[in-house]
């Protein structure tokens, strides 16, 4: 199905340029890239719009930073919801009255609402996007990673320069994103050593 977003599209065809799981089938690889185009989309426009827009109305700081880890709280269950509950989990909840998936959709529904006020507003200085979006993003690159290849992200050391596969897709992605002036190569180091001590299964 066609995609009527470039960015959308730029971010799909470096996903489909991982070494993907074959433990999954077709429909499913593609569902769960959708799932990821959409996500990364969504957190690459909320990064782009920190930058200049003299004419945009400005979101003071506080706000801004209060909506971010609402989003990320959000960001968290609906993957949880979508791809790390066992069976047991899921029948218990429903058990409970509540189903997983009209949980998810009212979770995203929440989320295009936090969208609609970061692409509404800029910062009173507008610049470059604060750290912790840089954090935030990158941590979505290692647990879209780990979602489509079933690999934990790594990186290794070349000419005392980062190298890697995961390494090499952050960059493609920031280049798909047109984040090049973001310098992954900390981030990327640090995702690495939380996922060195991660449970195989924890993808977030």
């Amino acid at each position: 199905m066609a995609i009527d977003d470039p960015l959308r599209e730029r971010i799909e065809a470096v996903l489909r340029t991982l070494p993907l799981r074959q433990d999954l089938s077709a429909t499913e690889l593609e569902s769960r890239i959708a799932v990821a185009g959409s996500e990364l989309t969504r957190r690459a426009k909320i990064t782009l719009s920190f930058l200049p827009d003299p004419g945009a109305p400005a979101l003071d700081k506080q706000a801004t930073e209060a909506l971010h880890k609402l989003a990320c709280s959000l960001d968290t269950a609906i993957h949880t919801l979508a791809f790390l509950l066992p069976e047991p989990a899921t029948v218990a909840l429903v058990d409970a009255g509540l189903v997983p998936e009209k949980a998810q959709q009212a979770l995203e529904a929440m989320l295009k609402s936090i969208d609609g006020a970061y692409l509404s507003f800029k910062p009173k200085k507008p610049g470059r996007p604060p750290a912790h979006l840089k954090k935030i993003l990158i941590d979505s690159l290692g647990a879209t990673y780990f979602d489509l290849t079933g690999k934990r992200p790594t990186v290794s050391t070349r000419n005392n320069k980062p190298s890697g596969i995961f390494y090499n897709f952050t960059l493609k992605m920031l280049q798909a994103m047109r984040l090049e002036f973001f310098k992954p190569e900390y981030g990327v180091r640090r995702l690495c050593q939380v996922w060195r001590k991660r449970r195989p299964s924890a993808a977030i």
